[in-house]
């Protein structure tokens, strides 16, 4: 008669080859460290760096320099929009529901535009921009606004873009 109940030295871990060399390879490794950094101590432990010969000498005193008041009232609050988008560069095949940047680009443009409408200091970062779509948003924001940034590949325009854009003073 076959038994169906659990068997309980059926299922004990039996070593297997690679678990026996792994945990030899562990205890040979640990031991030939140990070995290093008895034998050699700044094996492990890097010294400290060598102070650098510096011909200048600070002074940390700092009374001996009164602070000094630039005018500025620091209760005031500085004129700045900060707008930060990823905005998903434009692949040639969007994923599932995913809209084509020809769609995206009109409404970020409109959007931009809204919220940066008024403000003294409006400042645009992008994330995931291809050269392409920085220069459309260039196009759609008009000539007021400039940009900086280039591609993290090899050359200027290649691959993604993190650039920042602001709004050009008047006469600049």
């Amino acid at each position: 008669m076959a038994e169906t109940g659990f068997n309980p030295r059926a299922f004990l871990m039996r070593p297997t080859k690679p678990l026996i060399f792994l945990v030899a390879s562990a205890a040979i490794l640990g031991l030939t460290v140990s070995w290093l950094a008895i034998q050699y101590p700044g094996f492990i432990f890097y010294p400290a760096p060598a102070p650098i010969n510096c011909p200048l000498e600070f002074d940390n005193d700092t009374t001996a320099v009164p602070p000094t008041h630039v005018g500025m009232d620091y209760n005031e609050t500085l004129p700045l929009r900060l707008i930060t988008y990823n905005i998903r560069y434009a692949s040639k095949h969007p994923v599932a529901n995913e809209k084509p940047w020809e769609i995206r680009c009109p409404k970020l443009v409109t959007q931009l535009k809204f919220i940066t409408e008024g403000h003294d200091s409006p400042f645009i970062c992008l994330q995931e921009a291809l050269d392409s779509q920085v220069h459309d948003v260039q196009r759609g924001l008009g000539a007021g606004w400039g940009h900086i940034g280039r591609g993290r590949e090899k050359g200027e325009t290649d691959g993604e873009f993190s650039p920042s854009s602001t709004a050009r003073a008047p006469g600049a």
